[in-house]
């Protein structure tokens, strides 16, 4: 993957861009991190619902995360993508089907606006891999961290996260998006 040279600049503000199939937990993750900063704002602007915050571990500075408004169907707005600086694919490993969508659907909608820009795969709803209950009740395979790895190698995401909002890494998704944009990837 090709890299374009960007010119450092100081972090007043991102735009972090959370796409992914209906029910794979992007909602829940925005929520679960609403819980960590200070809200500023909720908007409607590009058909995403935006929210942006400030986070204690970045004083004055401002970050924006866009949620597609899209009733399954994502409507591809060239302004915002060509100003995104993280973009979030997202899927949920109690669902192979939002796992395929990130190599069959979502990568080549974002495909062009991608070659200079940092992405990261998170897998969410990590918990119900070890939730017994949950595996045998639903008689379900969830994504193993072996697929999804080998996944974010295939496609060169800059990184990837496992988290759970009932217990883990939520926090972890903005810290790593945050760095990305600081040490300009």
């Amino acid at each position: 993957m090709q890299r374009f040279e960007k010119t450092p600049e100081p972090l007043n503000g991102m735009k972090i861009l959370l796409v992914g199939d209906p029910h794979c937990g992007k909602l829940r993750t925005i929520l679960a991190l609403i819980k960590c900063g200070r809200l500023i704002d909720i908007s409607n602007r590009h058909h995403h619902k935006v929210y942006t915050f400030h986070y204690g571990f970045c004083p004055g500075k401002v970050i924006s995360l866009y949620f597609p408004i899209d009733n399954g169907v994502y409507i591809v707005n060239e302004e915002l993508l060509a100003t995104v600086d993280v973009f979030v694919f997202c899927f949920a490993i109690d669902n192979h089907e939002s796992f395929h969508s990130i190599e069959r659907k979502w990568l080549p909608l974002m495909k062009e606006y991608l070659h200079y820009r940092n992405s990261i795969l998170v897998a969410n709803k990590v918990d119900l891999r070890t939730c017994e209950s949950v595996v045998k009740k639903k008689g379900w395979n969830p994504v193993s961290g072996k697929e999804a790895r080998e996944m974010w190698k295939r496609q060169g995401f800059v990184a990837y996260e496992e988290c759970s909002v009932a217990q883990k890494n939520v926090y972890q998704i903005l810290r790593t998006a945050v760095d990305m944009v600081r040490n300009d990837l």
